[in-house]
This record gives C-alpha cells, sequence and structure tokens, in this order.
C-alpha cells in the first residue's frame, strides 16, 4: 500500500478530554525544506486535523503522541485518510506522525498568508456557539485569524473548573472564548494577566468543539503573539 504523506503547520496542540487535539494547514515541501501554503478552491488555507480512530474519545490523541510538539512546528503524516465529520471536514486518520525537524518562519508576513480571509461559518457573529444543524451544513470547522483589542482573563464563577478565556474583536465583532491552548495557559499562570494583556493584539486558532447540549461550542485552540514590528 502507497504511503499517503502529507505535511501541516502545527496551529494547534490544545486540550480536548484527557488528551489533545492536533491541526494546522497542510502545506508542501520542496527539497530545500521550503514551504508553500496549501489552498482550496476558494483561496483559504487548506487545514489538517489528525484524529484516531477511538469514536468514544471522539478521536483525541494521547499526550504521549504529541507532548513535544509546538505551535509552528511542521509534521509529517502518514498513511493519511480523509474521514470527514461535517464541519469537522478537516479530520484525518493517520498511522503515524512525527515532527520534521523543521519549523516555519513566523513573521507578520506569514502569519497574514496563514490567515482566513473570508467568512465563515466560526465567525460570521457574535455567537460563542452554533446549532447542530448549522455544524451540519458548514465546510469547515477551524480558522486562523488575527484578533484585536485581546483581553485574557479567568471565570471565576464555576468553583470546581477553573477556564481561561479571551475577550477580542474580530471584523468588528466581540467575541468572549475559552482558551484550551496549554502552552499559553502556564504563560498565563506564570507572568499573569497585566504581562500578557498589555499586547493588544494576538492572532488565533478558532475552532469548533465537539457537540454539547445540542451545540458546537467555539474555541480558541492556540494562541500566537502579533510579532513586533
Amino acid at each position: 500500500m502507497q504511503n499517503r504523506q502529507k505535511h501541516f503547520i502545527c496551529l494547534a496542540n490544545s486540550i480536548k478530554y484527557q488528551g489533545r487535539c492536533l491541526a494546522g494547514i497542510e502545506v508542501f515541501l520542496d527539497g530545500a525544506g521550503r514551504y508553500t501554503i496549501a489552498r482550496n478552491e476558494d483561496g483559504t488555507p487548506k487545514w489538517i486535523r489528525p484524529v484516531s480512530r477511538n469514536k468514544e474519545t471522539f478521536g483525541t490523541l494521547s499526550e504521549k503522541e504529541t507532548k513535544n510538539i509546538v505551535l509552528f512546528d511542521i509534521i509529517e503524516v502518514n498513511n493519511v485518510k480523509e474521514c470527514p465529520q461535517y464541519a469537522h471536514c478537516e479530520n484525518v486518520f493517520y498511522s503515524s506522525l512525527k515532527r520534521s525537524g523543521k519549523r516555519s518562519v513566523q513573521n507578520t508576513n506569514r502569519l497574514n498568508e496563514l490567515c482566513n480571509h473570508v467568512d465563515s461559518v466560526l465567525l460570521f457573529n457574535g455567537w460563542n456557539a452554533i446549532s447542530v444543524a448549522d455544524f451540519q451544513q458548514s465546510g469547515y470547522s477551524l480558522v486562523f485569524i488575527r484578533g484585536t483589542n485581546c483581553t485574557f482573563w479567568k471565570n471565576e464563577k464555576d468553583m470546581f473548573k477553573e477556564q481561561y478565556r479571551v475577550k477580542f474583536y474580530y471584523n468588528n465583532i466581540e467575541y468572549d472564548l475559552p482558551l484550551t491552548d496549554p502552552i499559553f495557559i502556564h504563560k498565563l499562570k506564570t507572568l499573569g494577566f497585566d504581562a500578557v494583556n498589555s499586547k493588544r493584539h494576538y492572532y488565533f486558532t478558532v475552532s469548533l468543539g465537539e457537540e454539547w447540549n445540542g451545540k458546537h461550542y467555539k474555541l480558541v485552540a492556540g494562541v500566537v503573539e502579533e510579532p513586533d514590528s
């Protein structure tokens, strides 16, 4: 059987149940390791989300498999087989994955090339969730966008489960979404909110989660600081 191998720039290695959700934008690598972004017919970047075959955990990956992967690593995925689930059309089964040993360049121009510049089901209003019906009719569930006027905060209302969140504006609409990026959550705990909120603009990977209480909620699965100009 021929190995159908793909590569992607990691833009999310986020907390999902007791494991991780890994996702990124597909790239084509040349012999020198330079990459070209793969795009859909409408010009949007093409996403990949490797998932396990365990339906009970909704395809969650193990922390052991993903623990050494950080944002902007180039990930090699082997024996890729598409397994779309409605809006989660980016899902693929795979046999193995690993870091390719290279990292993509992080500068403003490169980050903007990864952004979605068309309307999507995720970010066309200020709602924090979409219905199951909308989810089943949607074309994708992952976007990379630049948020403005960003404020990170902690929800203190639930005494049993701490939840870090971020408020931001996108296309003049305000969002307030849960944060599932473990590295950035650690940064919040270490540096404090004042230090992080002093920088007002960030890039976010926004994703639709699994169904919960009849809705699919939006979440911020990856956070990238805007580079200094």
